[in-house]
């Protein structure tokens, strides 16, 4: 029930209702909440996302994607697409690759990827990502990092609390 000066609306509650881990509404597939005539409303980490930019996603372009001036929208197709998506969406090029042997022996590959296009929603800078690939499952991992890394190494090793000449382990948990 929302209350006004002049006029009260009374409502159903939704039939769907999908929060992310920070109780916001927010959903990457479907509406975030529907009710049960069939209406309902895209959400992506809380913020309302109109059914046409939601649905363009998966058809958006390179040049819609730069294109577009509102940060919010691009931050949904990035939440909506994933960062493989948008990084071959964007044309994300290799920048350093390297090998690192670590205490136990393990051999792990890390690459560093950025792309050309600068972004205005980051400071006018290159989105840039660090991909790693995990020894002892083969599993690939894609994690965004500041974009003024030049280093592989240095990049991958911003995502833990070790200085890039001690990134190493000793074992896996």
């Amino acid at each position: 029930c929302y209350m006004y000066d002049n006029v009260v609306f009374a409502i159903q509650p939704p039939t769907i209702l999908i929060r992310n881990e920070s109780g916001r509404l927010h959903s990457t597939s479907k509406y975030a909440y529907q009710f049960s005539d069939g209406t309902g409303g895209y959400f992506i980490n809380g913020r309302n996302i109109p059914d046409d930019v939601f649905n363009k996603a998966e058809s958006i372009t390179k040049g819609d994607f730069v294109k577009e001036k509102n940060s919010e929208y691009k931050a949904a197709w990035y939440e909506i697409l994933g960062q493989k998506k948008i990084m071959d969406l964007l044309g994300a090029k290799l920048v350093d690759e390297r090998q690192l042997v670590h205490s136990n022996g393990d051999i792990e590959n890390v690459s560093l990827w950025k792309t050309d296009d600068v972004f205005e929603e980051i400071d006018n800078q290159p989105f840039a990502w660090v991909k790693m690939v995990c020894p002892s499952t083969g599993t690939n991992y894609l994690q965004g990092v500041e974009p003024h890394h030049i280093s592989a190494i240095d990049a991958i090793a911003s995502l833990s609390p070790f200085k890039p000449t001690d990134y190493s382990y000793n074992y896996r948990a």
